[in-house]
């Protein structure tokens, strides 16, 4: 199982490597017949924000000296939860990529914060890079952590100062969705708020299907409509979804001393 997810991190480095600013649609992660979830076993590190943040570390010593594919044979950093396997090792993968790229292959490149994003008394552990990339939220229930989601380019998270979650999904230039999310009470999931997206052309290939969730049903609607939403919610380029995060007021903490 781990050699076939790594085998879908590299794919989804190819496209992030390959794509020049075209959309291509995502590798489609592994049947669910193939990754018995009665076989996950839940990491140690999961313990507690301290683990959490020591694995974290452990993680970015590999990238920076080791390399990707050894942070995988040494099972360091596995995913923390069976549901979101795919996203976690999409996170770790394009974090590498980051490191060749935009941002310095240093300790400097890696912090995280620590911010009580749903106002209920208890810190959510946020892991970011430098130029306040998300990548992953954890929350805690009944005292455990647990993660809500992690993110990449492709799936990519801002974080509003009033702890408003403001998400893009991606799977190719006509298929995207946008979501307005907030952490419950109990730290247990994200609560959508509203959900606007594109589903491909109509049958002429004329126009965009956008359409909106409402009370979990989807609707279809115009093009105004969606004209509407994107004029209070930016589109989330990567610097735009960086720049949310940095104003929140969510304090970087590096990584390392």
């Amino acid at each position: 199982m781990k050699r076939m997810l790594f085998f879908i991190v590299l794919a989804a480095m190819f496209i992030a490597l390959t794509g020049c600013g075209v959309e291509t649609p995502s590798p489609t992660p592994a049947d669910d017949s193939a990754l018995e979830q009665q076989d996950f076993i839940i990491p140690d590190w999961v313990a507690d924000y301290q683990s959490i943040i020591e694995e974290y570390r452990k993680f970015a010593d590999y990238l920076i000296n080791e390399g990707i594919r050894e942070a995988f044979d040494d099972d360091v950093f596995c995913a923390p939860d069976y549901s979101l396997e795919y996203e976690w090792y999409c996170m770790m993968g394009e974090t590498n990529i980051r490191l060749y790229g935009d941002l310095p292959k240093t300790r400097d490149a890696f912090g995280y914060a620590l911010e009580d994003l749903n106002g209920n008394g208890n810190d959510d552990l946020i892991l970011l890079l430098q130029d306040y990339t998300v990548l992953a939220i954890f929350s805690t229930v009944d005292g455990k952590p647990k993660l809500l989601d992690a993110f990449w380019p492709r799936h990519r998270c801002a974080i509003y100062a009033t702890g408003l979650l403001y998400t893009l999904g991606s799977n190719g230039a006509d298929y995207w969705e946008y979501a307005l999310q907030r952490i419950s009470q109990d730290g247990s999931e994200f609560l959508q708020i509203e959900i606007y997206g594109c589903n491909g052309y109509d049958s002429q290939n004329e126009h965009p299907r956008y359409y909106r969730v409402i009370d979990g049903e989807t609707i279809m609607i115009s093009g105004s409509e969606f004209e509407e939403f994107q004029e209070k919610f930016p589109v989330l380029f990567y610097d735009v979804a960086n720049e949310i995060t940095k104003n929140s007021g969510i304090e970087f903490i590096k990584l390392f001393d």
